[in-house]
């Protein structure tokens, strides 16, 4: 009882100067605005610039732009350190509301010292307006005109001061008697736009801030945030009025445009994206979709995670007219809500669905009419990377923005509907599955919750099975080239010192993410991978030892159904992934399930290396065809073969006048109870040395096992 009393005395000591400041301010504006009817500043320029509505409108237009940025000024020096950035946001926008401007209005009595009356709020707060624009045209003037005192810049400077501090006082008590939602207790947010968004506005972030849960497409320019960002707390209650606002906004035809970041780990989402016709009086090319895609990107999905035995997929649409291609765009959003990835593990799904989509025969006609519609069109843009690089996804319900014109482009994110896909169904290629909800099912929280890309709680990704066929080269739609094969695409700009060290920062990434720590043993290792393949018995997998300089027992396993290889070493556990870049990234993804993060030391790059990286260069390939022996004509070398022959009768193996033979040679590669041809020509011909360089450009050390290119010296 005493604390109820205690505080009750506090907000009545709190109000009383608040009260006092307010009358304070009010007074002092009043003084100043009657100083300047004195001199005549205001009076004449209501009856010379405001005779026509056209004029009064310009200067009220010309006084809110500048009351914007003066106000905003004008807080920034008087709360510099005081209070939180967002807070002196808030501040700002209370000053130069409405309700603030027609107040002072009221307060200072300008209807008195303007000679003109407001009928509404709204037009009381642009005589306020006007009236800024009028004090700071005559703040400006450094010398008297028609008449007017020489202290008129001074006169209408203070007065200037004067209003800005009114408006501030004014704005502060607005923010004080607003409601403040806490967590879990959100009464009325949904009642109104304005509180709406001033729910929203209480989670905006700084635009300096690097760690934000949520982004407005318009930037800046959006309602509910000086930034465009928001850090909205993760837990349930909150989430749910969020998700409240969101839905009852749109219902209120004015949709937000967010946009959610997703934490490390979220469920897979992808984009189908189509560019249609230009043609206005089409429609979206929707039923260009054969019947059975999304049944085939299911059947993708369940080879690559054979964990899972039915998918969940949450369907939306966006489709529409697209403003910045101008023309029809179909758009899918897919969330499958039962496989969870991170962003490396959803860039090797992506990369593997567009190898396997490729090579379906059937699907011919579908991609040429694709490329029909735009030439854009193609199964890179089809499977949108976007999904993968963005880290973020646009909530259902929030329409997108046309940035030059800073517009909505009413193509709201819609739902469709939810699906499964079971792993063995009756007849997997009659439809899209099995359709277990439409769009009028679900409320819209629920649909918000099923899109969501926020998972702080996940710790573990679904297990991943690469697959068991060659991956595509990188494409252009991708970047080019890819990021793991070339280290570097410096600017021709930089300092040869910075190309260096930014060549040394991407090697030592790169060397880092193709290394992972063993705890256990080698064939515990092996045996893992083959499982991870459903390949129990190894059958299909290679695993030899590899010589090593160093006396360190190094073993290498590779799988004849799967592209590139992996190395382990028994004495410290490290594991070293070898392939190209896209053979690397689904390895990589293999190897996470069971090994840890590489702690040890990493190769330095060699002199060539180096040069070969801050250049740019590519090193000259090799030859692979036999070498020429001599460029003699046959005619000749018949003559010489044939003296040879009969000066040395007891050479049997001189069958005939030929520049080498054919020898067995046993390389590691086969084992040690086979052995390949190799072609290699005679030291008489002139290379013998250069075949003995051939044979180790076709062993191991060609596809980078031996010594020198393991640790790249």
């Amino acid at each position: 009882m005493q604390r109820e009393q205690k505080d009750q005395r506090e907000h009545r000591a709190q109000d009383d100067d608040d009260g006092a400041r307010m009358e304070q301010s009010v007074r002092l504006c009043w003084s100043a605005l009657r100083s300047c009817q004195r001199v005549g500043i205001l009076k004449r320029s209501a009856r010379e610039q405001w005779e026509s509505k056209d004029a009064f409108k310009l200067t009220q237009w010309r006084g809110d732009g500048l009351l914007a940025c003066t106000m905003r000024r004008h807080v920034a020096q008087s709360c510099a350190g005081k209070m939180h950035l967002s807070e002196m946001a808030r501040l700002e926008r209370a000053c130069i509301s409405s309700q603030a401007l027609s107040q002072v209005f009221q307060e200072v009595q300008l209807d008195y010292i303007l000679e003109r009356t407001g009928a509404t709020a709204r037009a009381r707060a642009d005589m306020v307006e006007a009236v800024v624009w009028e004090l700071n045209q005559h703040q400006q003037d450094h010398a008297h005109r028609d008449g007017l005192r020489e202290d008129t810049p001074a006169i209408a400077g203070h007065a200037l001061e004067r209003l800005l501090d009114a408006l501030m006082t004014v704005g502060r008590q607005i923010l004080r008697d607003a409601p403040t939602y806490s967590r879990g207790k959100a009464e009325g947010v949904t009642k109104s736009r304005e509180q709406a968004l001033m729910w929203l506005r209480q989670y905006q972030a700084a635009a300096e801030d690097q760690i934000f849960t949520h982004s407005s497409m318009f930037g800046r320019a959006d309602h509910a945030s000086m930034s465009g960002k928001f850090c909205i707390p993760d837990d349930a209650q909150t989430q749910r009025i969020l998700r409240e606002i969101i839905g009852y906004l749109y219902e209120q035809q004015c949709p937000r445009c967010f946009v959610e970041m997703s934490t490390p780990l979220h469920p897979l989402i992808e984009d189908i994206d189509i560019l249609g016709s230009a043609d206005v009086g089409d429609v979206p090319p929707d039923d260009i979709l054969p019947d059975s895609f999304f049944p085939r990107r299911a059947e993708v999905l369940h080879s690559l995670f054979p964990g899972i035995e039915t998918l969940e997929l949450s369907m939306f649409t966006a489709s529409g007219w697209s403003t910045d291609y101008a023309r029809w765009k179909t758009s899918f959003h897919l969330v499958w809500n039962n496989i969870i990835v991170d962003t490396p593990l959803a860039a090797a799904v992506r990369v593997s669905t567009i190898e396997v989509f490729k090579k379906m025969k059937d699907y011919a006609g579908f991609y040429k009419e694709l490329s029909e519609l735009d030439s854009r069109n193609s199964l890179e843009t089809l499977f949108d990377v976007t999904a993968v690089r963005a880290g973020s996804f646009r909530m259902p319900f929030n329409d997108k923005v046309f940035r030059p014109f800073h517009r909505r482009e009413s193509r709201p994110l819609l739902p469709v509907g939810v699906f499964c896909f079971p792993r063995t169904p009756p007849d997997y290629s009659n439809g899209a599955g099995h359709f277990l909800l439409g769009p009028d099912d679900l409320s819209k929280v629920e649909w918000l919750e099923r899109a969501s890309v926020r998972m702080p709680d996940q710790t573990e990704v679904t297990p991943f099975v690469p697959m068991l066929k060659k991956p595509p080269p990188p494409s252009k739609a991708e970047g080019g080239k890819s990021k793991v094969a070339s280290l570097s695409s410096l600017s021709f700009r930089k300092s040869h010192k910075d190309k260096a060290k930014e060549a040394k920062l991407r090697w030592d990434a790169e060397q880092r993410c193709r290394r992972r720590f063993w705890p256990g043993t080698v064939e515990e290792f092996k045996r893992i991978l083959d499982e991870k393949l459903d390949d129990e018995n190894g059958w299909n997998s290679t695993f030899m030892r590899l010589q090593a300089s160093d006396g360190k027992s190094r073993w290498l396993w590779s799988n004849r159904r799967l592209k590139g290889a992996i190395e382990i070493s028994a004495d410290n556990g490290e594991v070293f992934i070898r392939g190209n870049a896209e053979q690397q990234m689904c390895l990589i993804e293999l190897t996470k399930q069971f090994t840890e993060e590489w702690t040890g030391a990493i190769p330095t790059p060699t002199k060539k290396t180096k040069a070969l990286k801050i250049v740019g260069k590519k090193p000259r390939a090799k030859s692979t065809s036999p070498p020429r022996t001599t460029s003699v004509p046959v005619a000749r070398r018949r003559e010489a073969s044939t003296k040879s022959d009969m000066s040395n009768p007891g050479n049997s193996d001189s069958e005939g006048p030929r520049p080498g033979r054919l020898i067995r040679v046993w390389r590691p590669s086969a084992g040690l109870t086979s052995a390949r041809p190799v072609w290699s020509a005679d030291r008489d011909a002139g290379c013998g040395s250069v075949e003995r360089r051939r044979w180790s450009h076709a062993g191991l050390r060609a596809e980078g096992v031996g010594s020198r290119a393991r640790y790249g010296k």
